[in-house]
């Protein structure tokens, strides 16, 4: 086998995302990425690089050594604020995300603060069109603005207490022009523990201008079998978490800083102007002795990359800053300094340990290794911290507070008590993201995600649109056969000698959210997921799901059910 980006598919992802004018293959683009760091790390970046050890997030990759020659990005997420009940910050938003669009950003806006439809308005109008009628508007932005060849990726939220909810629920369903937006329902604890208890959940608006109050009662069970129709029908909308969001991050505890929503993807939340430098570490190049009895985690190297990829991405924060689409994004990037730190190949690594992904096994496996990740995390960006300086906003004092760090204080007082005294470089350092891109071109399963299939074939946006398909082979599975000498074996013989060796649809669903919430425990920001169930699927499944997900911790889930009427970008093929 030769290098990775030798391989056709991850050559021609790497040409078409990546590669700025002049550069022939990945290997000049690892001399301009690389050349962005200083010191001894600018060595470890290239050799993690071209053995797809560690990979920054794609903006960066593309955006690493574009000074002097165009204008790009260095951030995937962005979350902007809620646009305030009036049409100049509506506008004033949807200028703002056509620029953060234009520089490859992707956005997430939370629109729960525009008056619902019906309200009364001081114009012509008489009567307000309601928050969800905007959903178009930005919606067509995020279609308009072309970042090199796809569309500008968007997340709109809304939260469940306000009156236009059930006209939200319907959104997608009702208008086929929206194809670009995502859309998911903040929900709260209260609504859920209604949910459980067949109680009803109060709606509510205070329309600040007129004075208007606007109030009535939802039936929580009933509107939540209805988002699970949806959801079997539609696959949208996703559910965030709110609560639990707000209440399991590092700045938890600071009364300065209020999530608004989070990015298309759902593995950063942040506050308004907030912007995201995303990183994934490859679990599967960590397993020693893969496909024997002998393999292991190396726990020394995973501690040695986590340290190494914080301080690239903290250093991505510095060169980036400049290249930010607005003069908020760079303040909230200076105060704030977050990073997201992920993972991809995590599916691959249980293969080359022999653990079938969703059980048991692989749940505290998952819950060991990202507490690992996490803490290594900390330890750096607290070293970081005391080189160079904490982050402009941090006040150790409170960071301390956070539940999230409170929980680890038994099991690491040493640890909390230098982030009292120094603080922390970063004031966000995990999110999962999905690593679509990225985890195909060097052929790993994605990001937190099980395998898609054992092969199956692949297409992208702008691929799609040329009507081309690429294969699409789980790298463990490829090896697993080579060291056995199988690589003509059909796949059910795999499945039958291998029974640990599953893909997304194989998984129990709740067995999925539970590898989910086994992860969050320790990842301080979001985790992007999607939950496959297969055609027929119940709403009944589908509830509880979501019920699952929001009683044992995540953050926020999505489930995607095949033959649904939203078009999937995979085709599964074994």
């Amino acid at each position: 086998m030769g290098p990775w980006y030798e391989d056709p598919v991850g050559a021609e992802i790497v040409r078409r995302k990546y590669l700025h004018e002049g550069e022939r293959d990945f290997g000049d683009a690892v001399e301009r990425i690389s050349a962005c760091f200083d010191g001894g790390l600018r060595e470890k970046i290239r050799v993690a690089l071209l053995n797809a050890d560690f990979f920054p997030g794609g903006r960066s990759l593309f955006a690493l050594g574009c000074k002097g020659k165009f204008k790009a990005t260095t951030s995937n997420c962005y979350v902007l604020p809620s646009p305030a009940d009036s049409l100049d910050s509506i506008f004033e938003v949807g200028k703002q995300m056509a620029v953060i669009f234009s520089q490859g950003g992707g956005c997430g806006v939370n629109v729960s603060r525009l008056r619902p439809q019906g309200a009364r308005v001081r114009n012509a109008s008489r009567t307000s069109t309601g928050a969800v009628s905007f959903v178009s508007f930005y919606d067509k932005i995020a279609s308009l603005i072309n970042q090199n060849g796809r569309r500008g990726a968007l997340l709109v939220g809304l939260a469940c207490d306000h009156p236009d909810l059930e006209e939200f629920l319907k959104v997608k369903q009702n208008d086929d022009r929206i194809q670009s937006a995502n859309i998911s329902i903040l929900f709260d604890d209260t609504f859920m523990k209604a949910v459980a208890l067949g109680a009803k959940y109060r709606l509510r608006f205070n329309v600040d201008s007129t004075g208007e109050r606007i109030a009535r009662e939802l039936d929580a069970a009933d509107f939540f079998r209805r988002f699970g129709d949806s959801n079997r029908d539609y696959a949208e909308p996703g559910a965030i978490f709110i609560d639990r969001v707000r209440s399991w991050n590092l700045l938890s505890a600071d009364p300065e800083y209020r999530i608004e929503v989070a990015n298309p993807c759902g593995e950063f939340f942040g506050n308004a102007y907030s912007a995201c430098n995303l990183g994934s570490l490859n679990i599967y190049s960590l397993i020693g002795r893969p496909f024997t009895e002998q393999a292991e985690l190396d726990a020394d190297l995973l501690r040695e990359r986590v340290a190494m990829a914080v301080e690239a991405l903290d250093a991505i924060i510095d060169y980036g800053c400049e290249l930010q689409p607005l003069a908020e994004n760079r303040r909230n990037v200076q105060d704030y300094r977050q990073i997201g730190l992920g993972v991809f190949g995590l599916a691959d690594a249980l293969i080359a340990l022999g653990i079938r992904y969703g059980g048991p096994t692989a749940i505290l496996f998952c819950g060991r290794l990202f507490r690992e990740i996490f803490l290594q995390a900390l330890r750096t960006s607290n070293r970081l911290a005391r080189e160079k300086g904490a982050f402009p906003r941090c006040r150790p004092d409170l960071l301390i507070r956070a539940p999230i760090l409170q929980f680890l204080q038994s099991a690491e007082p040493n640890l909390l008590a230098d982030i009292r005294q120094f603080g922390l470089r970063n004031a966000s350092l995990l999110s999962v993201a999905p690593t679509g891109s990225i985890s195909t071109m060097c052929g790993y399963s994605g990001g937190a995600e099980p395998l898609y299939g054992l092969a199956y074939q692949r297409t992208t946006h702008s691929l799609a649109r040329q009507g081309k398909l690429f294969p699409v082979f789980a790298r463990s599975v490829r090896d697993l056969m080579r060291k056995r000498g199988m690589e003509k074996a059909a796949a059910e013989s795999l499945r039958q000698e291998f029974p640990y060796i599953v893909t997304a649809h194989d998984i129990d669903p709740i067995e999925r959210v539970r590898m989910q919430a086994a992860i969050q425990t320790y990842v301080d920001n979001g985790i992007s997921s999607t939950v496959n169930l297969p055609a027929g699927a119940t709403t009944e499944a589908i509830m509880a799901i979501y019920r699952t997900a929001w009683q044992t911790g995540c953050k926020g889930i999505t489930v995607f059910v095949a033959g649904s009427r939203r078009t999937a970008i995979l085709g599964r093929s074994s």
